[in-house]
């Protein structure tokens, strides 16, 4: 067998064994659904749902964007007072995980566009293989297509990865953005080695990832470490669908392509007001990428949350509401 070969089909195999291992380990988690039932939940128990308002003075819009590459990019937009807010999600999210915070801006009146990245929700894929940079370059065209010239720039996870690449890449846009409120994410590749992010592709770009996911049982049990110390419920199953509902493609690719990520100087050269948000018990993007990218911007606060996860929309929106409110 040629070591070409070779390694492909090793990676699959020890992919295998991954989900195997996570699917045991979940099994004998020492946790159990009744105690989830059981925490606070801040969504009460509706963490995906927006409650748009249905008057003149606050119309909501469902737009495409059909961006240069390709792609129909989904985007909502609540009309109200300037500056605008707007929300980029994380990897094998969509749009939706931001309505806790959302539905609280919209009861202020507040101007909200929302969108879906290339491969989530309701967005399709473009003819470009897909990365960070291609994920800024759509934010862009948002920007450009919706004419946003006042803003707040809020990202979650990968969204963040991207609202940082979008001011970083295009310092012409950077007018345009008064605030920036970056929610567990990192400036950097948060894990190596390179065959992490090898494995990464392979495993969450199977189908076997979608069934797994998709299962009522297993999927709020295998993204348990998303989430801090005392998960609700409602917040492990809204995880487990979107990530079964996001393209395999998508999934793949960025998992794999994360780890091209490095803004590290580059941010020095950053001087917007920005906020970035940790939660203590965040195993995906740990404390120490808040910490990394708080000391390179050179206005930022670092806001760290006690017992709280990698699922901040879910677990804190009022932290990330009051974040926003700030920057406003």
């Amino acid at each position: 067998m040629s070591k070409s070969k070779g390694l492909p089909t090793l990676l699959k195999r020890v992919g295998g064994l991954s989900l195997a291992s996570a699917v045991i380990v979940s099994i004998i988690s020492r946790e159990s659904e009744k105690k989830w039932n059981f925490n606070f939940d801040p969504t009460f128990n509706h963490p995906l749902e927006f409650n748009f308002p249905n008057n003149d003075s606050q119309k909501v819009e469902r737009l495409v964007v059909d961006n240069k590459d390709g792609a129909k990019l989904a985007v909502t937009v609540v009309e109200g007072v300037s500056p605008t807010v707007v929300f980029s999600h994380g990897w094998t999210e969509n749009q939706n995980v931001w309505a806790p915070v959302v539905n609280s801006l919209v009861e202020k009146g507040q101007r909200i566009v929302v969108y879906d990245h290339q491969g989530h929700g309701q967005s399709t894929i473009g003819n470009s293989p897909l990365d960070v940079n291609r994920l800024a370059l759509d934010l862009k065209e948002i920007y450009e297509t919706l004419q946003i010239d006042e803003s707040v720039l809020v990202g979650h996870s990968m969204g963040g990865m991207t609202a940082q690449t979008f001011i970083v890449n295009y310092p012409e846009m950077r007018s345009k953005v008064k605030g920036l409120v970056l929610v567990a994410t990192t400036s950097r590749a948060a894990f190596g080695p390179e065959w992490f992010y090898d494995l990464s592709e392979l495993v969450c770009g199977s189908t076997v990832f979608t069934n797994l996911m998709r299962d009522k049982k297993m999927g709020p049990r295998l993204v348990r470490f998303a989430v801090g110390r005392d998960p609700a419920i409602s917040h492990l199953k809204a995880t487990s669908k979107m990530a079964s509902e996001a393209s395999p493609k998508a999934r793949g690719e960025l998992a794999k392509r994360m780890r091209d990520l490095d803004l590290t100087k580059a941010l020095n050269e950053i001087d917007l007001p920005a906020s970035v948000m940790v939660g203590t018990m965040d195993r995906l993007t740990p404390i120490r990428c808040a910490k990394e990218i708080n000391k390179n911007l050179k206005n930022s606060t670092l806001v760290v949350l006690q017992d709280k996860g990698h699922m901040l929309p879910f677990e804190a929106p009022k932290e990330i509401f009051g974040q926003i409110e700030d920057l406003l």
